[in-house]
Parts: C-alpha cells; structure tokens; sequence
C-alpha cells in the first residue's frame, strides 16, 4: 500500500505542475488549478467503481439473461425465431438460470473484492489525493482551500480510507467511488466553462449522492449485508 501511495502521489504531483505550467499558468487560472486534482481524481474514482457496479447491479450472467428476455418477447409477440438460434438462446438462458438462480440484486454481498488489482490501488489513490490536495492547496492556491470541503473533509476522509482498508471494507468504499460523478462533472465544467451542464451535475448528484448512497446504506443495514464477505455482521 505505501508503494501504491507513494506513486499515486507521484503521478498527480507531476500531472498538477505540469498542467499548471504550461495550460494553466497564469493568476487568471487560479481557480483551474485548485480543480486539476480534483477533476482527476473524480474521474478515476468513477471509471473505477464500474466493475463493482456491475456486481451490484447486474446478474452474473447477463448474456443469458438477454437471451432469457429475448425468448420471453418472441413467445409474447409469435415472433419467428430460426431454430437454430433459439436453440443457442434457450441453452445460454438455462446457463444463467443456474447462474443467476442465488443472485440478489443490491447484495452487498455479491460484489467481488478485487482487492490488488483495484480496491488497494484505488484507495491508496484517493488518500493521495487528499493529501495532494491539501499540500499544494496550502502552497499554491490556500485561497481556494476552505475550512469545512477542504481541510475538516480532506483530513476526516484520509481517516475513513484507512480505516476502511483495515476493516477490509475497500472494496465497498470502491463501489461508492460513483459518488464522485457530480464532482467530475463540476471539475469539468470549471475547467472548461462550455461543457458547464447545471443538468448533468443535478441528475448525476441525485442518482448517485441521493439515491445510491441509500441504496447502499439499505444494503448494509440488511442482515446479508452484515453477513457479507469483509464485513462479516460488523456494524462498525
């Protein structure tokens, strides 16, 4: 972890000085350059919670459930289906039958820890972040750095990671990373004004701050999602 650490630190460190630098230099773009980290770490945080999304969300085989739906509208409708084909999609759905037949939907316990190839990575990431933000916010941009998002925020989420991590509960925190959607979207558009979207950011803060966030505080609250690998009926 210390070496994902120190090379997280390292890639953002050398992204932030030499963005700011060269397309972002100037006292105009102070604002731009108090984003850089944040932008980017939204983005990673995002695009990396979407294998544990699918474990959330979609069945184990989803190929075989297609076909499942597919072979339900045609007898719904008459529709002429080769028989060839339809023998191929009635073996594929009896494949996700078995499959699928003790998957839950929005069981905690069905998400894969991934825990070196992307839960460990990740958090170390994030907790590079927060301390990259909070160094170069002091030096470079302490204007931009407030009291309650920066400084209490930053420092209490350095405390949850590890925490977390410890627990064995990364791969939970990872599939939470999608809360950090909106806050791509508002890097973005500070970034670059013309990709500003007021929608983008309200649509994507309800879906993923509002009701996944409760969808995922159900989940744990649930005796399967106590009972899940990691968290093991712990409520703390």
């Amino acid at each position: 972890l210390y070496r994902l650490l120190l090379l997280s630190l390292l890639i953002q460190h050398s992204i932030w000085h030499i963005l700011a630098n060269t397309v972002l230099k100037g006292t105009h773009n102070l604002k731009k350059r108090s984003w850089i980290l944040t932008t980017l770490a939204a983005f990673v945080m995002t695009a990396a919670s979407i294998p544990f999304l699918r474990d959330l969300l979609l069945p184990r085989d989803v190929l075989g459930s297609v076909a499942r739906i597919i072979l339900q509208f045609s007898n719904l409708t008459n529709a002429n289906i080769p028989a060839n084909v339809r023998a191929v999609l009635v073996e594929r759905a009896v494949e996700a039958a078995r499959a699928n037949a003790t998957w839950q939907f929005f069981s905690l316990a069905e998400i894969h820890p991934r825990t070196f190839t992307v839960t460990h990575p990740l958090c170390a990431f994030f907790i590079a972040y927060l301390l990259s933000d909070l160094a170069l916010g002091a030096i470079f941009y302490p204007s931009m750095m407030n009291m309650a998002s920066g400084w209490v925020h930053h420092t209490a989420y350095i405390f949850f990671f590890s925490y977390w991590l410890h627990r064995g509960w990364g791969h939970i925190a990872a599939t939470a990373a999608v809360f950090e959607l909106p806050t791509f979207v508002m890097g973005i558009a500070c970034l670059y004004p013309p990709l500003r979207s007021n929608m983008g950011f309200t649509i994507s803060f309800f879906i993923t701050r509002v009701g996944l966030h409760f969808g995922i505080l159900y989940a744990t609250y649930t005796k399967k999602g106590r009972n899940a690998p990691g968290i093991d009926g712990s409520w703390a």
